[in-house]
């Protein structure tokens, strides 16, 4: 999650476990609520797919049912990009390359206007 806010310092999940940062004012629990709350609070709203939009950020939410596992953020190459876990190892990914496992598969894809996009000419 904290890959996903551009933080590398702490750690980022719900569920009020002291190793673990979520914001306050943010429901705190690991259902998907939670994550649609703060994801919405910063901006977001869903969309229909993970494919490249120019000039939006999108992220995507694994989930094994309706539990969160894992969250994802689309980099400007349409790729996605992640860090696995607490060993913090940054990859780049096709959205289904950590589809199963702990992970599950994507539920949902969020997106909103990227406010340093700017049009050509602009």
């Amino acid at each position: 999650m904290a890959w996903v806010v551009d933080d590398t310092e702490r750690h980022w999940w719900p569920g009020n476990d002291p190793d673990y940062y979520w914001p306050s004012g943010i429901r705190d629990d690991d259902s998907l609520e939670a994550f649609l709350e703060f994801f919405e609070n910063r901006g977001y709203t869903s969309c229909q797919s993970g494919t490249f939009e120019e000039g939006y950020e999108k992220v995507a939410i694994y989930a094994h049912v309706s539990e969160p596992q894992h969250i994802a953020r689309q980099l400007p190459s349409g790729q996605w990009t992640s860090k696995l876990g607490i060993c913090d190892i940054d990859i780049e990914h096709e959205i289904e390359g950590l589809k199963g496992g702990s992970y599950g598969s994507v539920i949902m894809y969020l997106s909103k206007p990227n406010p340093l996009f700017r049009v050509q000419g602009s």
